[in-house]
């Protein structure tokens, strides 16, 4: 979004719920579209902060954890998990996963 654009804020609703993700009766797991929403993160899983990584198959420590959102401009205070894995968790946590 540049200066001076403006862009409607998306409900978590909308963005999970979306028609266009369902093709011939099948869910796709996402679909390429840039939403503005407001989300809180309200829990996360797993509770133990020492089990956010794991010592995956190939003997080397990753992420993976989720997170409990929900939506700030939904009527009915929707709740969705993200999985936060991978690269993704080293950008949003700033660092690399250990033991």
């Amino acid at each position: 979004m540049s200066a001076g654009q403006s862009s409607k804020v998306s409900t978590l609703w909308e963005i999970v719920h979306n028609p266009n993700r369902v093709i011939d009766g099948k869910e796709l797991p996402f679909i390429n579209v840039k939403h503005l929403v407001r989300i809180a993160v309200v829990d996360y899983w797993p509770h133990n902060l020492k089990e956010f990584s794991f010592l995956s198959k190939n003997r080397k420590w990753e992420w993976r954890f989720f997170l409990v959102v929900k939506g700030m401009g939904d009527r009915d205070g929707f709740l969705h998990n993200i999985e936060v894995a991978g690269s993704q968790a080293e950008t949003l946590l700033k660092m690399k996963p250990q033991e």
